[in-house]
């Protein structure tokens, strides 16, 4: 867990403020072979629903023992390319348990939860309160 004098940042690629809409949770994140989580690391995350993956602190992702499973080529917030490391973790939102494609964040960064994300918890954003909520499921 982080301490108070190693605060976790969010400062987008373009320099300006996060937007007003988004809000920060508590998530439990964990490598996907420890099922009971009982090595999981509990993370502040933005919640993000312009972002489309989670993206998890790299340090927080080597102590938890990740895999790194390969690079994808991602669109950051000002419009640039970048390429990305990515792999598997379980996570713990709202109670929900889900292993989540994420991706290696920069050192320090603070995590954000993209849409997928919160798609595969059955979760959806109430921006008016700045929580999330349940959502039912679609299948087609």
């Amino acid at each position: 867990m982080t301490s108070a004098k190693q605060e976790r940042r969010f400062i987008p690629e373009s320099g300006n403020p996060p937007m007003m809409g988004l809000f920060r949770i508590r998530v439990e994140v964990s490598d996907p072979a420890d099922i009971q989580m009982a090595r999981a690391e509990t993370v502040e995350a933005l919640v993000d629903t312009g972002a489309t993956y989670a993206a998890l602190p790299a340090d927080v992702l080597r102590r938890l023992g990740i895999a790194k499973l390969g690079k994808m080529a991602v669109t950051l917030a000002d419009g640039r390319t970048a390429e990305r490391d990515y792999g598997v973790a379980l996570l713990r939102i709202d109670s929900r348990a889900i292993g989540a494609t994420i991706l290696w964040g920069e050192e320090r960064d603070l995590a954000v939860l993209g849409s997928t994300v919160l798609e595969q918890a059955g979760l959806g954003v109430d921006p008016v309160r700045k929580r999330l909520v349940p959502v039912q499921a679609i299948q087609a």
